[in-house]
Parts: structure tokens; sequence; C-alpha cells
């Protein structure tokens, strides 16, 4: 339960700095998203069901206050998060190369799934500029944000770890 509360302020806490400070820092009117790293992050770390939630409740916030689409984000979010997940069992803490291959991947689909939805669906049909003008620039500024904020993302998944074990110890020794 604290995990889950964990998420959600950490959600909010994302959402505020992707509507403020990574506006701030857009270069070329092109930001990370940094609200996908959630989802893979604890995904990756916590595996399949934490990945699902934290999808869901950035896609939630994603949708309900950046987007005019509901449930598109929420989603992708959760595909992402269940992806993530699914390479738990491949979690080394000094090796940050599949975390990142997911976040490349996850931002470049996100993005080209904004494309469609957004823009060939209207007929604008140049999707060379908007590949190589919005989405892998996105997709750079992204990894380099997961870059960033890797090791922060590692230690907020653990915060609860050691207690959750010795709540455990202590249930099975009867103390």
């Amino acid at each position: 339960m604290k995990r889950k509360v964990c998420i959600t302020v950490l959600a909010i806490v994302f959402y505020c700095l992707q509507t403020t400070f990574c506006k701030t820092i857009a270069i070329a009117s092109v930001s990370p998203n940094i609200m996908i790293l959630i989802p893979i992050c604890f995904g990756y770390f916590k595996g399949k069901n934490e990945g699902i939630f934290a999808g869901c409740v950035t896609g939630l916030l994603y949708d309900v206050f950046y987007t005019s689409l509901l449930g598109f984000s929420i989603l992708a979010f959760t595909y992402v998060g269940y992806i993530a997940g699914l390479f738990q069992k491949e979690f080394d803490q000094k090796r940050m190369i599949i975390p990142m291959i997911i976040t490349a991947v996850a931002s470049f689909s996100y993005d080209f799934l904004i494309y469609v939805g957004g823009f060939l669906l209207y007929n604008k049909l140049n999707a060379f500029y908007y590949t190589g003008r919005i989405i892998i620039p996105g997709m750079m500024y992204t990894l380099a944000a997961m870059a960033l904020l890797f090791r922060p993302m590692y230690y907020l998944s653990g915060v609860f770890e050691k207690k959750d074990r010795r709540k455990v110890t202590e249930y099975v020794s009867g103390n």
C-alpha cells in the first residue's frame, strides 16, 4: 500500500516537472517525456504488477491534464509498464542497457502513435519531417532524462523494501 502511495505521489511530482521544468528546458519545442519513465522503472525494478499500476496512474494523470483523448496514455503507459516488468529477472543495478532500450522503444512508439492519431488521421502526411524533428529528438531527450533519473528512481523504488521485508520476517517468526 505504501509503495502505491509512493508511485502516486511520484507521478504527481513528475507531472508537475513535465509541465513546468521540462517545458522550460525544451529545445526546438521538444521536451523529454519523463512521465513514461515511472512505469518503465517500477516495472523493471519491481515486476509486471507494479509496472501496470504505475502505468495506469501516470497515464491517467497524463490523459486528464495533458491530452484531450482520455484513455490513450493509460493504455500505452500500462503496456510499457507491463513490458518493462517482463525484464525484471534481468535486473542488475549496475547495468542500464535494458531500461535504456525499453525507454527508446517506448518513447519512439508512443510519439509515433501520437503522430498517427493526431496528425496522420487529419491528412498531415509528412511523416519523415515529424519523425526527424519531433520523434527522434524527443526520444534522445527522454533517454538523457532516463540516464539522469535511473539511480534516484532505483532508490525510490526500494524505499519501502527493507520495511516490508522486516514485517514479513516478524510475521513469520511470530514476534
